[in-house]
């Protein structure tokens, strides 16, 4: 018996077969728990079993991103069909020639750019998983470009995380193309530049305004982790000509109707470069993890959120923060995660004790503007000690010259982690010797020990280099 996958429309893949057992089996295989369901009123009333399928029985139907994955899954457990792709949906994956294209940008893709960008020109719709500081906006400049040498009417749609990035990245492109005038429009609370070839903005500008995004044929999703929103998903959807659908990220979510969701509306993942794998190919900085675990004289007890910031302010904690400050004679950046309880009094004290430095403390509170000004005098200065808060710079942010992150506050995400990571890892002169460092501070109390053996999990995946340094309140030292 032959499975036929047909086109239902520009976004979805119909299954034609009268196989009831195999369209039962492909719902069960597009199904799964939604992430941390177990909290969800919903399910706590037993109203719902904790699952989204992404396959829609009545219609045999499912987005076209997914058609690998299903194709994979009828091989392996259908081995006995036939499986008939229409011309159609083949043509779905249809990308343009680019035996012709030219690359005349101020910086030539490195070689895992340019497979990157030539298998997903080839293909039309995809992602390329490439680790921060692989130079994700060039690859994706290239695209439109590419793109717009096909068809010089083509209007693209950048997709970026945060407000921020926005102009960092319409800088970028500018920076790339110096030779030519690029038509770059911007879309945010205070503009509404839908006019220009090239759109940049993030996904909460662009909610509730459908009618604008069916002029775009390309459609670029910058860190597609974020693309598991609903409105990023309805954004996507509504993009009804886009031809061309592209996901260029650092890092993919862990739960796996997360993943398919990713998927779902871009396509499957053509190519996967580590950060490990960068540096050892020399095309980003080495990095060393310092994984520091604490073992303190008291022990501290309660909810998750009250030891977490008991232990943020014991004095051998700070202590130790001071401490890789003063050994260290770059700028340093130092994640945490609360505003009123970590960002603002770590600034008081730091600001006291290094009277000589620049301290400052960044959080959503600030404009994007001051962000940014941040950023470049970081690049530039080495006396800057900048707390922040992890959505601020955990990702995208660019900062070539910073050599030292210390995370001072306890995490347990794998995108957190990685993006957070990713600061340090661009290439930059400063680092030729030494490399780059992340100092981790693991305490060995409830909840938070779990944390760090989670993050020991995520650098291990992604191949880092890890040390293990044990630290004892009770000794009163730093072997660090």
């Amino acid at each position: 018996m032959d499975i036929h996958f047909i086109l239902k429309d520009n976004l979805h893949v119909q299954i034609n077969t009268n196989n009831r057992d195999y369209i039962d089996g492909v719902k069960e295989f597009l199904t799964d728990f939604v992430k941390d369901y177990r909290f969800m009123p919903k399910y706590k009333k037993g109203g719902w079993n904790g699952k989204i399928s992404l396959f829609n029985r009545p219609t045999r139907s499912f987005p076209y991103g997914l058609l690998f994955e299903v194709i994979k899954y009828t091989k392996r457990e259908w081995s006995d069909l036939d499986i008939v792709i229409s011309k159609d949906v083949k043509e779905l994956y249809k990308g343009i020639d680019i035996s012709q294209m030219e690359y005349n940008f101020s910086l030539y893709p490195y070689d895992y750019q340019k497979e990157c960008i030539d298998t997903l020109l080839k293909a039309s719709k995809g992602i390329c998983v490439v680790a921060t500081a692989g130079g994700k906006s060039l690859i994706i400049t290239y695209l439109i470009d590419g793109i717009k040498q096909f068809n010089p009417n083509s209007k693209s749609l950048i997709i970026v995380p945060t407000k921020q990035l926005v102009r960092q990245f319409r800088d970028d492109i500018i920076s790339y193309n110096e030779n030519d005038i690029v038509s770059i429009g911007i879309v945010d609370s205070d503009h509404k530049e839908f006019n220009k070839d090239i759109v940049i903005s993030t996904w909460q500008s662009l909610n509730n305004q459908p009618d604008e995004l069916q002029y775009f044929d390309t459609i670029i999703v910058d860190e597609v982790h974020t693309a598991q929103a609903d409105v990023l998903l309805d954004i996507l959807k509504n993009c009804t000509n886009a031809r061309f659908r592209f996901g260029v990220t650092g890092t993919l979510p862990i739960n796996r109707l997360d993943k398919l969701n990713v998927l779902s509306y871009l396509g499957p993942v053509f190519k996967t470069y580590t950060g490990k794998d960068l540096a050892d190919l020399g095309y980003v900085s080495q990095c060393v993890i310092k994984q520091l675990h604490i073992t303190y004289k008291d022990k501290y007890t309660g909810k998750y959120n009250d030891i977490k910031d008991l232990i943020f302010h014991n004095p051998y904690r700070i202590n130790l923060i001071k401490y890789i400050i003063t050994n260290r004679s770059n700028s340093i950046l130092i994640l945490v995660d609360k505003i009123e309880k970590e960002g603002e009094p770590l600034y008081e004290i730091l600001s006291e004790y290094f009277p000589d430095k620049k301290v400052i403390f960044l959080s959503g509170k600030d404009k994007s503007s001051i962000r940014d000004k941040w950023r470049k005098k970081m690049h530039t200065d080495d006396d800057i000690i900048c707390i922040a808060t992890y959505p601020i710079f955990q990702q995208g942010v660019n900062i070539p010259s910073l050599r030292t992150i210390i995370t001072a506050s306890s995490t347990k995400s794998f995108i957190r982690v990685i993006q957070s990571l990713g600061r340090i890892l661009r290439k930059h002169v400063s680092k030729d010797l030494g490399g780059a460092e992340l100092f981790d501070i693991c305490d060995n109390v409830r909840y938070l020990k779990d944390h760090a053996q989670r993050r020991e999990r995520h650098y291990i995946k992604e191949k880092h280099n890890i040390e293990f340094i044990e630290l004892n309140e009770k000794d009163g030292i730093y072997k660090i």
